[in-house]
């Protein structure tokens, strides 16, 4: 800095020092401190002030951490001495990097957003931080996000103030853009559902909701709704299905972002599966030991992927219910069997 700056910019200088330059691992002295207040800021400060200025600080409520002894100095008096100063964080710098990996692998926004995020949270620690360059990031998603955040925005005020909702549903078409879902007459479908929680799930955001004068629960992908009004004259009284949601995100696999109904799905496991699936997703939900080699698991799924998901790992895992489903997987098997005798 070209020109000399004003003392009661000292307190500034040296909180911008103790956020650059320190902290559990790098420590700072009085001495230090000066050295680099001359050098960067242009600013001369004797150690006192620059140790009143510290307690300031300490009295303003910043978490600052240092050591100290007792000395005599050269006037005989006994003294205490402050030393090793440094900022305590909010975020250690795991926990930046654990943010920061999350949206190098994230394709909820283009590239330069999240570059520009990644810059921001670096901020949040000191010079000596650097964020991960290893990773490879996923190719740049050429299908738009439409209106994603503003969707996510919407639907969670409405689930604050328990007002239903309707939306447009849509889908992808061949130009890779979203097209509406249409009914049989050629109009737009328009869906009225009461929601209740949102889930994020195999990188998609998902509303759980129900429909009036329907028991069971329904998932959407928020990613591909559109034109989303809420009802704010009315608020439901039928009584929510929370209860059930504890169960929704238990299996990944098997709660694919696809939108349609949810169901209760009871499935028999292999040992050797379930054991897998536990470590891949921890501790289950409803899990029953029938023997050594079986055991049954209860979980709430989305009722087209479950299908999938059975004909998937279809050597270890039995459906058990409902029939309904048994049926779909037993005609998909003759299906696969009829092509390849």
């Amino acid at each position: 800095m070209s020109e000399t700056q004003p003392k009661k910019l000292l307190i500034i200088n040296i909180l911008d020092i103790l956020k650059k330059y320190t902290d559990e691992h790098h420590r700072i002295s009085q001495k230090e401190i000066a050295n680099i207040l001359q050098k960067e800021y242009n600013m001369t400060a004797e150690r006192r002030a620059i140790k009143r200025n510290l307690m300031m600080l300490l009295d303003f409520g910043y978490d600052l951490r240092y050591a100290k002894i007792q000395r005599i100095n050269s006037k005989g008096v006994q003294e205490t001495v402050y030393y090793d100063w440094y900022l305590k964080r909010d975020f250690s710098d795991l926990d930046l990097k654990l943010i920061i990996d999350g949206l190098l692998i994230s394709n909820k926004a283009p590239a330069d957003t999240r570059n520009n995020i990644i810059e921001k949270i670096k901020k949040l620690s000191n010079n000596y931080f650097h964020a991960a360059t290893h990773i490879c990031t996923p190719r740049e998603n050429t299908l738009p996000v439409s209106r994603l955040f503003d969707n996510l925005e919407l639907l969670e005020h409405s689930i604050q103030l328990g007002h239903p909702v309707s939306f447009c549903c849509n889908t992808y078409g061949a130009d890779h853009q979203l097209h509406p879902v249409l009914n049989n007459d050629g109009s737009v479908q328009r869906l009225s559902v009461i929601p209740h929680t949102i889930a994020a799930v195999a990188g998609r955001y998902l509303l759980i909701c129900s429909q009036p004068d329907h028991d069971n629960l329904f998932s959407y992908r928020i990613d591909l709704m559109s034109d989303i009004l809420a009802d704010e004259s009315f608020v439901p009284t039928k009584a929510d299905k929370l209860y059930t949601l504890q169960s929704v995100c238990s299996l990944s696999d098997a709660i694919q972002p696809l939108e349609g109904e949810l169901i209760h799905l009871q499935v028999r496991v292999t040992t050797r599966f379930l054991d897998e699936l536990t470590e891949r997703y921890g501790i289950l939900p409803a899990v029953h030991r029938v023997d050594e080699e079986w055991s049954e698991i209860s979980v709430v799924v989305n009722a087209h992927a479950a299908v999938s998901w059975a004909l998937k790992y279809s050597s270890d895992v039995e459906v058990l219910q409902p029939e309904s489903l048994r049926a779909q997987i037993r005609d998909a098997a003759k299906r696969i069997e009829k092509k390849y005798q």
